[in-house]
């Protein structure tokens, strides 16, 4: 033992001493001592019992005491052999009639609970190719201008193109990289798209333009988004109107532009409540209720909405499950509470 933590820490590159009494190796990487009895290789796995490890290489997995190739069903501890079901927690040979066929790739599988059928073992968009799963058999499975190659998809070009780069045939038995992007389009981070920044947009004189996930838009033509400089809240409108409103708002046209919540308004609890819903991503809309009951608690005052929190909540409950959007109640509370020491807060000054 003394010899072998003498040796394990020692040099440039310690390691620590596994296994037990009498017979320890020095393991280099602590991760890689099993339960402290037996040191695995990098590629392995520890597995086992730790009365008894296992170290797995790869291409197999854990399965009760011992290891179980990836290709065969580990069914309650036990590895089943190649063409076995795992049944009620025991291996039995799967029963598909007529048999599935290996040379397109099919595994007999329990469908339902003692059906079985065959089902294709491959996946993410493999084709089956002789039996083997594999992103492409012949350059027909593969996109246009790249060819198969050892069951992958590679650019027939060369050098391989890049971007929105396609790989085309531009004379006959030659073949170059061609934009596919059309109609102006402009390649941005290999997607072709009407721009790329705000700068690639032209607008109307006298106008605006910022590039909206790439489409050009313009205070003359398109909705944005408003920013209320009295109560923090945003909504959709057009330029002349965000700025017409009062000209301290501020205007997007892409998403709500940031902005704090403004203290004008602070002692309306219902309009302290739009403004924190907002924050978090729900905004009102012309013809949603919000607007409606924001009203309502802002008239009302700050008394009436602490005796009604209940009724609140059941309205952002309501809301919620309009906009098909998860609702935790005890976090609805919490919401509305915060609106209303924000306008007590606000009353106080």
């Amino acid at each position: 033992m003394a010899c072998c933590k003498c040796c394990c820490e020692a040099g440039a590159n310690p390691g620590v001493c596994c296994g037990l009494p009498g017979s320890q190796t020095c393991c280099r990487d602590p991760k890689h001592c099993c339960k402290d009895q037996l040191c695995c290789e990098e590629s392995e796995t520890c597995c086992g019992t730790q009365e008894s490890p296992v170290c797995c290489e790869s291409g197999t997995s854990c399965c009760g005491p011992g290891c179980c190739p990836d290709e065969q069903l580990c069914c309650e501890g036990n590895c089943c052999a190649p063409g076995e079901c795992c049944v009620d927690g025991s291996c039995v040979a799967c029963d598909c009639d007529p048999p599935c066929s290996t040379e397109n790739c099919e595994v007999c599988t329990e469908v339902s609970s003692g059906v079985f059928d065959c089902v294709t073992s491959c996946t993410g968009g493999q084709v089956c190719c002789g039996g083997v799963c594999q992103e492409c058999c012949g350059d027909a499975d593969c996109p246009e201008g790249e060819v198969c190659v050892d069951g992958t998809c590679q650019s027939d070009c060369d050098p391989p193109c890049t971007g929105c780069d396609v790989c085309t045939e531009t004379s006959p038995g030659v073949k170059e990289c061609v934009s596919s992007c059309t109609g102006g389009q402009l390649c941005c981070t290999g997607v072709c798209q009407e721009c790329c920044v705000d700068a690639d947009c032209t607008p109307p004189a006298g106008e605006v333009a910022q590039c909206c996930d790439g489409v050009c838009k313009n205070t003359l033509d398109d909705t944005g988004f408003c920013r209320d400089a009295d109560t923090g809240e945003c909504y959709a409108a057009t330029f002349d109107d965000c700025g017409r409103a009062n000209q301290s708002n501020t205007f997007d046209l892409c998403s709500c532009p940031p902005g704090p919540l403004a203290m004008q308004s602070v002692g309306l609890v219902g309009t302290q409540l739009k403004a924190l819903l907002s924050r978090i991503g729900i905004k009102s809309s012309p013809t949603c209720s919000c607007n409606k009951r924001a009203k309502i608690m802002d008239e009302n005052g700050i008394e009436w909405c602490e005796q009604n929190v209940e009724t609140i909540c059941d309205w952002l409950a309501e809301e919620s499950a309009k906009r098909k959007l998860p609702f935790v109640r005890l976090a609805g509370k919490a919401l509305i509470h915060l609106a209303i020491r924000r306008a007590k807060k606000g009353n106080n000054k």
